[in-house]
Formats: C-alpha cells, structure tokens, sequence
C-alpha cells in the first residue's frame, strides 16, 4: 500500500514515500537536498562538473539504499539522523 505524500512534504513522508520508488518523493528529496548535498561534493571534486556527477551518483546510491534507513524513535531527531546517514 503506496502513502500519499502530504501537502507539507514531511521528511518522513519523503522519506517513505522513497522507500516505496515514489517518483515524486525522490524528486523533492533531492530539491530539499540538493545543497547540502553538493556542499559536501564540492569539498572533494577538482571541479563543478565533477561535483554535480559525485552528487547525482550519490543520490542514485541513497535512493537504492534507502530500504535500510531506519527512523529514530524520536522525531526530533529525524533530520540530524538522516543527514548523517545521507554524507555516508
């Protein structure tokens, strides 16, 4: 049974709407993501181009990995969780 993202788009929606291959989940993940994500690139790569290719590979990665997020417990600590797991 396929969740129906909110209108607010929570993390956790996203993040489940992910797991079960959710185009449009995936799509707003990476918008929410895409800076932080390329900022952590951008630390390693020679250039911009070779950053946007370590960050969309990157993102093919979390996106087939995603199964084996597991939430916290705590809803606060959703965000700090995932964004330690995301820079793995």
């Amino acid at each position: 049974m396929r969740i129906a993202l909110s209108t607010d788009h929570s993390l956790n929606d996203l993040i489940l709407g992910c797991k079960q291959d959710m185009p449009a989940a995936q799509k707003l993940l990476y918008e929410r993501f895409y800076g932080f994500g390329l900022s952590i690139c951008l630390r390693y790569a020679k250039n911009q181009d070779e950053a946007l290719e370590m960050l969309n590979d990157g993102f093919v990665k979390v996106f087939r990995s995603i199964s084996g997020f597991i939430e916290p417990g705590m809803h606060d600590e959703l965000l700090k969780l995932f964004m330690s797991w995301f820079k793995k």
